[in-house]
């Protein structure tokens, strides 16, 4: 797979938009003729979605690496950025409009007031069918139960946690990646 990501992220970027120019009309000219429903026509189509499918995704790669290196060049050092990011996601995450009995609702005090409204009416009252257990729960572990959660946590473990959570996730809002796990040798000490 390594091999396979070398030989994708070593194409020039012109290459690499040559052959999407080149490949979506070939699966356009053959979709025209797949009415003749030629078996190697079907072949050729499924072979050519893939390879724009895998050019595709070298795409998405290499603007998701820009976007980090952008990130940690620009938004370290530059608070306008970083406000930016915000504001785009602040913008992304808004409701505009409400529906209310079938009436759109797109005036930013009235759908406060519906927001309001809904949630106060929804939780004013105590749910009357609450689920009541009348049952004594042990508040008890077993003697190994208390000493495992009381046990150190080993290097192994942080290990597997580290391992499990995959290359690209980040970890919280210092935008480190777990791509740091190639220099565990000098982490773990």
């Amino acid at each position: 797979m390594d091999n396979d990501n070398s030989i994708r992220t070593s194409q020039p970027k012109a290459t690499m938009h040559d052959n999407k120019e080149t490949v979506h009309p070939l699966i356009v000219k053959i979709k025209s003729l797949i009415k003749e429903s030629n078996e190697e026509l079907l072949l050729q189509r499924a072979k050519l979605l893939k390879d724009l499918h895998d050019l595709n995704t070298t795409t998405m790669i290499d603007m998701a690496q820009k976007a980090k290196v952008r990130w940690s060049i620009e938004g370290d050092e530059n608070l306008k950025f970083f406000h930016e990011i915000i504001n785009k996601k602040r913008s992304q995450l808004v409701i505009r409009r409400v529906l209310v009995n079938g009436d759109c609702i797109a005036d930013p005090p009235n759908v406060k007031k519906e927001f309001l409204n809904h949630f106060a009416n929804r939780f004013s009252n105590p749910a009357s069918l609450r689920f009541l257990l009348d049952v004594q729960f042990e508040n008890r572990l077993l003697a190994d139960q208390k000493d495992d959660l009381e046990r150190d946590v080993t290097h192994d473990e942080i290990r597997r946690a580290v391992w499990d959570c995959g290359t690209n996730k980040s970890p919280g809002p210092d935008g480190f990646t777990f791509e740091f796990r190639r220099y565990w040798s000098i982490i773990k000490k």
